[in-house]
């Protein structure tokens, strides 16, 4: 397969191939800004994209670690391990990407780019906007944009423009230290922001998760699709993150920056906004806030929603600590968070696709025990009287369910107490836990090379070294 060779740069450069990142952005407030694109030299090998303001200017700089992944219109092929794009050097505003483009039959054919993509499909190029997402202090962005582009009518194996746009919008939280609410009973001498959390307050939207865009027709106006598996409520902006053991910490006179990617559409109800702090003594308080609350909410593609500075004055709240279980011998009856192990913590939500457990990212801060979730279920374990087997339960509108296999390599649920299936704790080939069924001989392990639902079952002879965790409630 022909490789392409792909140039950032301001200025089109004779017989290289070029890759713009074309995107006119509209700010809600106070004016309108324009990006451009630049790339420095990489700060932290951890920071992908960041925000630069200065004036009416709003810049994403490319800072030389980015990739993207090129599928096409002809068929499905593109995986992230065969047509990922990276760049192989820099200088100043150019960046050089590499890679190999998918094979494909014909003549001609739609190629179609994405950062955080998932899949490819028949119609679409899926890609998502994370549900949990990182602080720096630079603002880097890259692993929270949603970045897409299309060339139509693209001779097979010649790959010469791509024009990137954003597919996602900005919200800018500018953060002030103030002092405990009234009637609340903690000081802060320090004040550390812990997370920042954007939900919709009407039940069922999404602000995040997975999407879809069309590899014909129009692509750049709207999602051509929503993967309802994935709809996240809430994205979260963990601040507890590298060096920033205690958080952020909030100046009380200079406001501290903080972004979050969203999609862009229509919140039929608003957003709910909530903070969450410490201390220097270890206690919790958080701040909340409303958008437009009850009322309808339009958020436009590709624009930075700059929210009016605020000093964070909290309420107090009791945080629930979390200790991780990933060895089988600490493994006992009770209630757990069950988690695969794949780019963090993926957790069970309660049902099930494809005979495989849904999962949602999760964050877990070793340091204050916090476990960060929207949708994770609590799953029952119950012994069966054998050492170290169990059935797994849980509860889904008022009614139980219970794990089980239809063969070895795949789960069901089952509501009737008797058919519960148990399953055998044992080490991990590598780490976590193994859980092995009774009835098929299934063996329940983090899909490590999968993009989504995390949670399957396998065969004895599958070759997955990752086993499932547990988080128990202290």
């Amino acid at each position: 397969m022909k490789k392409s060779i792909f140039i950032f740069a301001s200025a089109i450069l004779a017989v290289t191939a070029f890759v713009s990142c074309n995107k006119e952005n509209a700010i809600d407030s106070p004016k309108p800004i324009k990006v451009n694109v630049s790339t420095e030299i990489p700060t932290d090998p951890q920071t992908k994209v960041s925000i630069v303001e200065a004036g009416s200017q709003f810049s994403l700089n490319w800072e030389g670690t980015e990739s993207f992944v090129v599928c096409n219109s002809s068929n499905t092929n593109g995986s992230k391990k065969d047509n990922t794009f990276s760049i192989s050097s820099h200088t100043g505003t150019n960046a050089v990407f590499t890679g190999t483009l998918p094979s494909v039959t014909g003549s001609t054919t739609n190629y179609m780019a994405a950062f955080n993509w998932v899949s490819s499909t028949a119609s679409n190029c899926r890609a998502e906007i994370p549900g949990t997402q990182a602080y720096s202090a630079g603002g880097a962005l890259a692993t929270n944009c949603l970045l897409v582009a299309r060339t139509d009518d693209a001779t097979v194996g010649t790959l010469n423009t791509l024009s990137f746009k954003t597919m996602n919008a900005f919200m800018k939280f500018s953060l002030k230290k103030g002092s405990a609410a009234a009637g609340s009973s903690n000081t802060y001498t320090k004040m550390y922001v812990q997370n920042i959390k954007v939900e919709t307050i009407a039940d069922g939207e999404a602000i995040a998760g997975r999407y879809g865009f069309a590899k014909t027709g129009t692509w750049d106006s709207a999602y051509a699709e929503t993967i309802d598996a994935e709809k996240k409520s809430v994205v979260t902006l963990n601040c507890v993150t590298g060096a920033l053991t205690n958080g952020v910490e909030l100046d009380p006179s200079t406001a501290t920056d903080f972004y979050v990617a969203i999609a862009f559409g229509t919140y039929t109800k608003g957003l709910r906004v909530t903070i969450s702090v410490k201390n220097e003594s270890g206690d919790y308080g958080e701040y909340v806030r409303t958008i437009s609350n009850g009322s309808s909410y339009n958020v436009d593609r590709n624009t930075l929603i700059a929210m009016p500075a605020v000093v964070v004055n909290p309420d107090d709240v009791s945080v629930d600590t979390y200790t991780l279980i990933d060895n089988f011998s600490n493994l006992t009856t009770g209630e757990y968070i069950m988690c695969a192990v794949k780019d963090g913590y993926q957790a069970f939500t309660g049902t099930l696709t494809s005979y495989q457990c849904v999962t949602e990212t999760v964050t877990y801060t070793p340091a204050t025990k916090s476990l960060d979730f929207n949708n994770a279920v609590t799953v029952t374990l119950t012994s069966t009287g054998t050492a170290n087997q169990y059935k797994i339960s849980w509860e889904r509108s008022s009614t139980t369910y219970y794990l089980k296999s239809s063969r070895n390599d795949r789960l069901a649920e089952d509501s009737n107490a008797a058919n519960a299936e148990g399953w055998t704790a044992s080490a991990g080939t590598s780490s976590g836990i193994f859980l092995t069924g009774s009835v098929n001989s299934g063996v329940i392990k983090s899909a490590t090379s999968a993009s989504s639902r995390y949670i399957r079952s396998y065969s004895s002879t599958n070759t997955i070294e990752v086993g499932v965790v547990f988080f128990k409630k202290d």
